[in-house]
């Protein structure tokens, strides 16, 4: 059981920083084409908070799903499961 826990937060966390990375990317690619080149403020500008912040938000899960992920195996060896 704890062995297939460990690896399902594991892959469940790198998923969800890869798909955060992805959706900052694709928010960049489509406000690029009406600012083009400007800095990254002046992209900012142009999309909405509540965008920004559910690819900050699936981010920061990824990354606490990777630690809770690192704490099970690490416990499973501590304890020797």
């Amino acid at each position: 059981m704890i062995q297939s826990l460990r690896w399902v937060l594991i892959a469940s966390g790198i998923f969800l920083v890869g798909l955060a990375g992805l959706e900052k990317v694709i928010l960049f690619s489509a406000v690029f084409n009406k600012t083009h080149a400007m800095g990254k403020d002046a992209i900012l500008i142009n999309i909405p908070g509540y965008f920004w912040n559910i690819t900050n938000y699936t981010g920061y899960f990824g990354f606490t799903l990777i630690v809770a992920g690192i704490a099970v195996v690490v416990y499973s060896k501590v304890k020797g499961i």
